[in-house]
């Protein structure tokens, strides 16, 4: 069965070949085989895909046709598009937004989670039915919220052009060999009726809309390491400690692989007001950026300094004579890491080396730890977007450094470096202060964990070892630092 194939079921009616361009809701249209009420709670929209091409003998093509939407893009559909699909299929909006978008999910976007884009998960027992859930497929459930017995995952059967397709032919396979009769049996009115009869799914509605309200409250101006990061709580972990989830449904969800708590930190309204006023011209990104970038020189360290200082130390001490397995090396620009046996090797930095120099590239003299050439590039960059914060009040050009002007092509680096000093006596120091300290402190659980797990046979993965854990959050009055604070669960 491929794309031009019809996903047909038992039972299936006359062929409907459906033109482009065409009035779909004139009244000289071909009758479509749907009737009001076919849609069921919860149905994941690969069963409609299914289920409507089986019943009219349509192919995936002829489908994206009539409903003007790629099959697997149903997240782009807008309110008008919903209306057009109710009329086309006589069923009520509320029915066809439901279809849309899940009612039940943990994320503050309508976006469907998926476990695997190359699986199919169901429950035998609601396929036996005709019926498949978007709740069977969502990451963090385990077993069936109606029939409560464990999910049974299949791989796609590679029919398709795309891995929507695909999945909604595999479903379409296991529905007509399961459920004698699909598409035209109405043995999932059985499943509505046990759904209605069972607690399950209402508590999981309830405990999910309190849960992804109080998300939401933690309305975040800002997280660090990346500003373009979604502004969303995604882990089921952090959601549970927001809004703790009735015992009754454990042995539904996927227990978290961590425990989760929180270090928090209030700020005046002062300090909201003064960061309104200057990031309307500079990104706090930017800001918070220059605040480490200026402080981390300065003969006084502040706190954060101290801190991951004493980091190095304590890592240096407990890396000892090397022995490490792997060591990272520099080839055409791209770091990878290589399999060491012995050291030293020249070229390579092993995994203490490799944390050692990015802690003080991050939160201390970054141009000590660079090579020659990039250290004249962070000096030049700095200069060149340094005035900004240095009109703000925020960084005071030292007068005997000389420093040039963007504008002044002929000189591009200071007499002296370091070159600006911090204004302590900003509104935002107290902020910007915490805000270090918590990034060190969330690197440093980071790094020790991160070196434990290296094992002889498989490459360290640094790529995120530095995890976004800390947001902003604006409040009422005020605002919040917020660390997540990460544990891994007991065993």
């Amino acid at each position: 069965m491929d794309q031009t194939t019809a996903l047909a079921g038992p039972g299936a009616i006359s062929r409907h070949r459906i033109a482009e361009n065409v009035d779909r809701t004139s009244s000289t249209y071909p009758p479509l085989n749907w009737w009001r009420g076919r849609l069921r709670n919860h149905e994941s929209t690969l069963s409609f895909t299914a289920s409507f091409c089986a019943l009219n003998k349509l192919t995936l093509k002829d489908f994206e046709n009539f409903f003007g939407y790629k099959v697997g893009k149903e997240g782009g559909l807008q309110q008008a598009d919903f209306e057009r699909i109710a009329n086309l299929i006589r069923e009520d909006i509320a029915s066809v937004q439901a279809l849309f978008i899940p009612s039940i999910s943990i994320r503050l976007s309508s976006y469907c989670e998926v476990l695997s884009t190359d699986h199919v998960r169901y429950c035998r027992h609601c396929i036996a039915l005709g019926y498949h859930s978007y709740l069977h497929e969502l990451p963090w459930i385990q077993r069936c919220p109606i029939h409560l017995t464990t999910l049974d995952l299949v791989p796609t059967d590679r029919k398709g052009t795309t891995k929507a397709q695909m999945r909604a032919h595999t479903l379409a396979k296991l529905l007509q060999s399961n459920c004698q009769g699909w598409p035209l049996t109405d043995d999932g009115d059985m499943v509505m009726q046990q759904e209605r009869e069972n607690d399950y799914i209402s508590l999981l509605q309830m405990w999910t809309d309190y849960a992804r309200k109080a998300a939401s409250s933690f309305s975040f101006i800002t997280s660090w390491d990346n500003p373009s990061l979604p502004k969303e709580l995604y882990d089921l972990g952090q959601l549970q400690w927001l809004e703790p989830m009735p015992s009754i449904l454990d042995m539904l969800v996927k227990q978290s692989e961590v425990i989760w708590d929180v270090d928090i930190r209030h700020f005046s309204d002062e300090v909201k007001s003064e960061l309104r006023r200057l990031s309307a011209g500079t990104p706090f990104w930017t800001i918070f950026d220059f605040y480490k970038r200026v402080t981390g020189y300065e003969s006084v360290p502040p706190p954060y300094v101290l801190k991951m200082r004493q980091a190095r130390s304590a890592l240096r001490e407990q890396h000892g004579v090397c022995q490490c397995f792997w060591g990272k090396e520099l080839v055409s620009s791209t770091d990878r890491w290589i399999s060491t046996g012995g050291w030293p090797h020249w070229n390579n930095r092993c995994p203490y080396q490799v944390v050692d120099k990015e802690l003080e590239l991050r939160w201390g003299a970054r141009t000590n730890v660079l090579s020659s050439t990039r250290a004249s590039k962070e000096i030049v960059d700095f200069v060149q977007s340094s005035y900004p914060l240095h009109y703000a009040g925020l960084i005071h050009h030292l007068e005997y450094a000389n420093v040039p002007h963007p504008q002044f092509i002929f000189k591009r680096v200071p007499d002296v470096w370091p070159c600006s000093k911090w204004n302590y006596s900003s509104a935002l120091t107290p902020l910007l202060q915490a805000a270090a300290e918590f990034e060190v402190d969330s690197a440093i659980v980071e790094i020790s964990a991160w070196l434990e797990e290296i094992d002889p046979y498989t490459p360290p993965n640094d790529a995120n070892l530095f995890n976004d854990m800390i947001r902003l959050v604006n409040q009422n009055e005020g605002l919040s630092l917020v660390r997540w604070i990460k544990k891994k669960r007991s065993k």
